[in-house]
């Protein structure tokens, strides 16, 4: 993973300052959670890099330039 793979996790609309857990097997939950998210969110982030280079297809990106490494984030916000 890159350095900014996590980056949403400071984001305000992901609230993670507004999770609040007392036990520490909650916490090993929790992180556990995460951690299998962002390993699912990166898995469809590469098998969509890679279908777009089997296809030699591109997408548009924020300034509307066609890319052929999208992230996800960008295509969910296309969506």
């Amino acid at each position: 993973m890159s350095n900014g793979d996590a980056r949403f996790l400071k984001d305000p609309l992901f609230f993670a300052s507004s999770i609040f857990v007392k036990k520490p097997e909650r916490v090993v939950a929790l992180s556990f959670i995460m951690v299998l998210a962002l390993l699912v969110y990166r898995l469809a982030e590469h098998l969509l890099r890679s279908q777009l280079a089997q296809t030699d297809e591109t997408v548009p990106n924020q300034v509307n330039k066609p890319t052929k490494r999208p992230t996800m984030r960008w295509i969910f916000q296309c969506g």
